[in-house]
C-alpha cells in the first residue's frame, strides 16, 4: 500500500477556489444595492446606512450622513449619485474580474510552498479573508468608522503562523485590494491597507511568541500612518495636523495607526480556530501527545523497547535542531515519538528491539518479503495513528521520516542473490511521502543521523562530521528534501547543531580502575598477533563506492557476518 499526502491544490484547483473568492465577495461588496439601501436621499430623509463621500486622493471614506442620522442639506451636496436598485451590471463584472483574479493569483501564490499547496490551507486562508470582507462591510455601512481602521494585518499574521512569512506578504496584499473595492474602489485604501500588513509581517519573526504579534502590530501601524501622510502630500500636496487632532475620531492618520495596532489581538483571537481549520496542532494537544502516559507511548515502550529508546534520543536531537532554525520544536518531538509506532506491531523485524544472540528472522526471509515487513511499520503505523485519532500533523511523521527513499539493504541484497524474481527498485522504495514540512525533514535527517552515529566504533569529531555530512548530502542527492522548503542557509545550521549534539552526546568519561583492569587482562589473553577484522567506514562499501545515505546503504558481507545478519533500520 502507497500512502499519500494531504490533498493538494494544482492550477485547476486555482481557477476553481478564484471563482468561489468572487461568487462569495461580489454579493458582500454590493450587498446595499442589492437591499436597495443605497437609495437617493433628499434633505431630511433618514439614512438606512453610512453613507460617504466618493474617492478623492488620501481622504478615505469620509462620512457625509452616518446610519440613522438626518441628511441636512450640506450633507446633500456631498453624497454621491446612487441609483436605486440593484448594481449595474458593469459594476458586477468588474468587481467580479478583480475578485476573481486576486483569488486566483493568491492561491498561485501560495503553491510556491509546500505548506500552502495543500487545499484545506487555502481554503482557510480564502475563507478567513471572505470572512473579513463581510465583517468590515457591515461595519462600513452600521457604523461611522473610518476604513482605516481595518486591521488587515491580522490575516497576514495568521498566513505567516499556518504556512510561512511570504504567505504572509500574499495575504496582506490580497486583503488590502478587497478591502479597497469594498467601497467605491480608493487606490489609497489599497496601499495603505497592504502596507499595514507587509510591515507586520517583516518584523514578524516569531510567529510563536504573543508578543512577537503586539511588535508586528505596532510596526504595521507606524507604517500604514506613514504611508497615509506619504498620500496626503502626494494627493493633496499638504498635510494638516491640526485638522487631523481636532478631531481624532475621524482622523485617517489615528486610524490607520490604530488598524495595526488591533491587528494582533485579532491575529491572536482567531488564532486557535484557524489553526485548527488549517490542520494544525494547538499548543495543548500537542503537550497532551507528549505526555509519556499516553497508551500508544507505552505501547511502543512494552513492545519495542529498543525502539523507543531510538525515539527518545532523537526526540531530543530534533527538539535541539528545531531550536536552532525556529521550526516547531514541540511539534518535532511529538513526531519522533510517535514516527515508529507501527514498529509496536512486530518489533522482532528490528535490530534495536532484539536481545543479544537473538537470531533475525530476516535470515530466513527472502529479501522482497523482509522489504515488505519492514514497510509494514510505516503503514501499519498510520493505520494505527488514525485508529486513534491522531492528528494529521502527527501522522505526517510516519509516512515522511523515510520519504520514498529506497531500501537499499534488501535491494542489495536482492541484486546479490541474482534477482529470480526479476524485481525492480521500486519494489524496495518506502511507500511514504518525501517531507512537506521543515518539521518533517528535520524529523528524516535526525532519524537516519541518530540510528548511523551508533555504528560509529570510534566517535570521534571527525567521524561524526563526515557521519553528517554524508546523511544530509544523501538526502539532498535523492531528492527527499525537495519538498521540504528548507533553506540551504537552514540545512548548513542544522548540519552543525547536529554535530554539536552528537559530539556532547560522545562525551568521554574517566575509566574507572576496575575496568582498566579487565581491559588489560583482555589485552593479554589477546595477544598481540590476535586476528582483527578491518571494516569499511559507514557510508563506503567493500567496492570503495561511496553510498549516500548511510542509514539505509547495504552494509559488506563481512560486516553483516560480524553482526550476525541482523537489520539496522
Amino acid at each position: 500500500m502507497r500512502l499519500s499526502a494531504r490533498a493538494r491544490a494544482g492550477a485547476l484547483t486555482g481557477v476553481i477556489f478564484g471563482l468561489f473568492f468572487a461568487a462569495a465577495l461580489v454579493p458582500i461588496a454590493t450587498v446595499e444595492g442589492w437591499l436597495g439601501l443605497s437609495g437617493p436621499l433628499d434633505v431630511g430623509d433618514t439614512a438606512k446606512v453610512t453613507l460617504r463621500r466618493p474617492p478623492h486622493g488620501a481622504e478615505v471614506g469620509e462620512v457625509v450622513v452616518a446610519r440613522g442620522e438626518t441628511v441636512t442639506p450640506e450633507g446633500a451636496a456631498l453624497l454621491p449619485e446612487a441609483p436605486a436598485g440593484k448594481p449595474a451590471p458593469t459594476t458586477l463584472v468588474g468587481l467580479g474580474v478583480s475578485f476573481f483574479l486576486i483569488g486566483l493569483l493568491l492561491c498561485a501564490y501560495l503553491r510556491t510552498t509546500p505548506r500552502g499547496r495543500l487545499v484545506r490551507v487555502q481554503l482557510t486562508l480564502l475563507g478567513f479573508i471572505i470572512l473579513f470582507a463581510a465583517f468590515g462591510k457591515a461595519a462600513l455601512l452600521l457604523t461611522g468608522l473610518s476604513w482605516l481602521l481595518a486591521p488587515t494585518a491580522s490575516g497576514a499574521f495568521l498566513a505567516c503562523v499556518i504556512v510561512d512569512r511570504y504567505a504572509g506578504f500574499g495575504v496582506a496584499v490580497a486583503l488590502g485590494l478587497v478591502a479597497a473595492a469594498l467601497l467605491p474602489f480608493e487606490p489609497a485604501v489599497a496601499i495603505i491597507l497592504s502596507t499595514q500588513g507587509v510591515a507586520g509581517v517583516l518584523v514578524l519573526s516569531r510567529p510563536r511568541r504573543r508578543r512577537a504579534f503586539l511588535l508586528a502590530g505596532t510596526v504595521g501601524g507606524l507604517a500604514a500612518a506613514l504611508a497615509y501622510l506619504g498620500l496626503s502630500y502626494l494627493y493633496g500636496g499638504h498635510f494638516s495636523a491640526e485638522a487631523e487632532l481636532a478631531a481624532p475620531f475621524r482622523s485617517g492618520l489615528i486610524a490607520a495607526f490604530a488598524g495595526g495596532i488591533l491587528s494582533a489581538p485579532l491575529a491572536l483571537a482567531v488564532r486557535a480556530a484557524i489553526e485548527a481549520l488549517a490542520g494544525d496542532i494547538p499548543r495543548a494537544r500537542l503537550v497532551e501527545l507528549a505526555d509519556l502516559e499516553n497508551p500508544l507511548l507505552k505501547k511502543i515502550a512494552a513492545e519495542a523497547p529498543g525502539t523507543w529508546q531510538h525515539s527518545l534520543a532523537m526526540a531530543n536531537m530534533a527538539e535541539i535542531c528545531a531550536n536552532a532554525i525556529g521550526a516547531n520544536a514541540l511539534l518535532v518531538r511529538v513526531g519522533a515519538y510517535y514516527h515508529d509506532l507501527g514498529k509496536s506491531l512486530q518489533p522482532q523485524y528490528y535490530i534495536e528491539n532484539l536481545a543479544a544472540g537473538q537470531t533475525s528472522p530476516h535470515d530466513e526471509l527472502p529479501p522482497e518479503t523482509s522489504a515488505d515487513a519492514i514497510f509494514a511499520h510505516v503503514t501499519e503505523g498510520v493505520r494505527l495513528a488514525r485508529a486513534h485519532s491522531l492528528p494529521a500533523a502527527v501522522i505526517d511523521f510516519m509516512h515522511m521520516h523515510h520519504g520514498d527513499g529506497l531500501l537499499e539493504y534488501f535491494w542489495g541484497k536482492c541484486l546479490e542473490e541474482g534477482n529470480p524474481k526479476n524485481l525492480g527498485p521500486d519494489h524496495f522504495r518506502y511507500p511514504g511521502v518525501k517531507p512537506q514540512s521543515r518539521e518533517t525533514a528535520i524529523l528524516a535527517i535526525c532519524d537516519a543521523v541518530e540510528a548511523a552515529s551508533r555504528t560509529l566504533h570510534k566517535p570521534d569529531a571527525r567521524a561524526i562530521e563526515t557521519l553528517v555530512q554524508r546523511i544530509v548530502y544523501g538526502k539532498l542527492h535523492n531528492g527527499q528534501l525537495d519538498e521540504s522548503s528548507l533553506a540551504v542557509s537552514e540545512l548548513k545550521k542544522l548540519a552543525n547543531t547536529l554535530v554539536d549534539t552528537l559530539k556532547h552526546a560522545h562525551h568521554v568519561r574517566i575509566e574507572y580502575p576496575w575496568q582498566k583492569e579487565e581491559r588489560a587482562r583482555a589485552q593479554a589473553a589477546a595477544g598481540a598477533t590476535a586476528a582483527t577484522t578491518k571494516l569499511p567506514p559507514a557510508g563506503v562499501t567493500s567496492t570503495g563506492a561511496f553510498v549516500l545515505d548511510s542509514a539505509d546503504a547495504p552494509r559488506p558481507s563481512a560486516q553483516i557476518k560480524a553482526e550476525g545478519g541482523k537489520l539496522k533500520n
